[in-house]
């Protein structure tokens, strides 16, 4: 058996460096990283550019939390294996590999288990992404089977905090993952002590305390705002300019375009052939199309990519779109 106490000296070390990176991290975000993020949400909320500055950075750290807690869980299941006798964990490099999916290799006598880590095991999935995993665990196996036949191998979901329904182990018995288990129940199985889970947040309680202060961050891209001209010197945002500059596409000497002003859809019932295509670019632009490839004809780039054969293909009733 494993306890926090006796790891506590390289855990602290690895929060520590958790938190060192997250600093860096959030110190180095530039306007363009959270200019991104939907304009219109927090157009709904705030005026003030502070205000809005403020709310993009603490949403760029819950976003990315967890990862940066998903590939700590990991540290800490590693580091549990480095000390536990008879227990084996690696991590996995699912590239160099071939075993994409797969975050952890637990390997006991006779036995291997194949991990796909998850920090909580509420919300992270939908039927695409349960039936993907599912196919990575049937080709993680066979490949593992492949090298090593004489072991039972085991497609593990594993989740860091949480519970299915109450229980804390979910037989699934399907080809690729036979089991899923949580929150206390896989830092147990791990450890062998069923108080880890709890002792390790008692570590996350001791850390420093207001590690991240974004006010010098926020002051930075608040200047960097009102140079492009994305808030007043008073310090109200103009989001017509924000939304424009992430979402305006159309030339102003294009805006009369007749398509613009009505359904463009309905203009278009299918996808011209290519016959079609050739014979439109043959009107516009004069040109004589040469045989290609297996009798195929075959226009210049130059007319090919012209935007005005499109509006003809829209627009032209010669052509029987």
């Amino acid at each position: 058996m494993i306890t926090v106490g006796d790891l506590q000296d390289v855990l602290r070390v690895r929060i520590g460096a958790y938190l060192q990176n997250l600093v860096a991290d959030v110190m180095a975000l530039t306007l363009n990283q959270l200019l991104t993020k939907c304009p219109y949400q927090r157009a709904l909320r705030y005026t003030n550019a502070q205000d809005v500055l403020k709310d993009l950075v603490q949403a760029f750290v819950a976003s990315s939390e967890e990862t940066r807690f998903g590939n700590f869980f990991e540290e800490v299941a590693l580091a549990i294996g480095q000390h536990r006798t008879g227990t084996m964990i690696e991590k996995i490099d699912s590239l160099a590999e071939g075993l994409p999916g797969i975050d952890l290799r637990v390997s006991r006598p006779g036995e291997v288990f194949l991990l796909s880590c998850k920090t909580a095991s509420k919300g992270w999935r939908n039927s695409g992404q349960t039936r993907d995993q599912e196919l990575r665990f049937i080709q993680a196996k066979r490949k593992t089977l492949g090298s090593s036949p004489d072991d039972r191998v085991f497609g593990v979901m594993a989740y860091a905090v949480g519970d299915s329904n109450g229980t804390w182990l979910a037989w699934q018995m399907s080809e690729g993952l036979d089991f899923s288990i949580y929150g206390q129940a896989y830092w147990a199985w791990l450890s062998g002590d069923p108080s880890f889970y709890k002792d390790l947040i008692h570590l996350f309680e001791q850390a420093p305390k207001n590690h991240l202060d974004i006010s010098g961050l926020v002051d930075r891209l608040l200047s960097d705002m009102q140079y492009l001209g994305y808030a007043a010197p008073d310090g109200s945002m103009d989001w017509g300019r924000i939304v424009e500059s992430l979402s305006a596409n159309i030339p102003e000497c294009d805006q009369d375009w007749d398509w613009l002003q009505g359904d463009p859809v309905k203009k278009i019932t299918r996808p011209p052939t290519g016959m079609e295509i050739v014979e439109a670019l043959v009107r516009e632009h004069g040109e004589e199309p040469t045989l290609g490839a297996r009798g195929k004809p075959r226009v210049s780039v130059d007319t090919l990519y012209s935007f005005d054969t499109l509006m003809t293909l829209m627009e032209d009733p010669e052509v029987p779109l």
